[in-house]
């Protein structure tokens, strides 16, 4: 089969110095493509780009204009729904969703007001489940929104969910005394803990598929990073 062309494009309004750019980070099944930019002062903004091209820009009005500030963009649904994130002028985190131009802030209850706290959406599946986490006046937190429904869920001192399958797995990583460590909680709620063999207390789940298995990274004793895909037994 031959290889087929690799199509690329800048965003109008990117930066082209060092730092500065486009940077896609989703693409869904209708081809799709989300991410965010950075401008010529280094502040990241929202977009999507249309399988004909188009592209829509977008930030949230409160994002703070601080270098690498702004508004941040994790993942694209089928459904054309965008999550993410944006930064306000006091550092402080508040997640969106929605389907660009407009968006709307997400701060799940409990989440802090101080600098690098708030809210952060990092995924969405096709039943538009969001996930996340958030940090409050203790540890962080992951938590699903399905609808107006959240579900909160705790791990170790923190927990930092990355992906969402269709039907509702999520993975991601949460951190103890001993290091970080890989989680799946199932759509049953239960929570398997896993690290890999080599990992050093450094494991870092990225991804989960539809059929349930996920890939990563984990860094062993010389800190280098290594990849890794894992089939959990349930």
């Amino acid at each position: 089969m031959p290889n087929e062309p690799v199509i690329t494009f800048d965003v109008a309004g990117a930066g082209a110095d060092s730092a500065q750019g486009t940077c896609p980070t989703s693409i869904n099944e209708s081809g799709e493509v989300a991410g965010s930019y950075l401008d010529v002062n280094t502040v990241n903004h929202g977009f999507v780009r249309q399988p004909d091209g188009a592209v829509t820009t977008f930030s949230d009005p409160d994002a703070s204009s601080v270098p690498f500030d702004g508004t941040l963009v994790t993942a694209i649904g089928d459904s054309g729904i965008v999550t993410g994130y944006y930064i306000d002028s006091s550092a402080v985190f508040h997640g969106f969703a929605g389907v660009p131009p407009r968006i709307s802030t997400i701060d799940i209850p409990g989440s802090g007001t101080y600098p690098f706290a708030g809210t952060r959406v990092t995924a969405i599946n096709s039943a538009t489940t969001l996930v996340g986490y958030y940090y409050g006046n203790t540890s962080g937190a992951g938590f699903l929104l399905a609808g107006r429904v959240v579900t909160r869920f705790d791990i170790g001192e923190s927990v930092e969910p990355f992906s969402i399958n269709s039907g509702g797995a999520v993975t991601g990583y949460f951190g103890d005394s001993t290091g970080s460590h890989g989680f799946l909680r199932t759509p049953a709620g239960m929570i398997v803990r896993f690290d890999d063999p080599a990992g050093a207390n450094q494991t870092f789940p990225e991804s989960i598929n539809d059929p349930g298995v996920i890939t990563g990274y984990y860094y062993d004793t010389n800190f280098v990073s290594h990849g890794f895909i894992f089939t959990p037994s349930l």
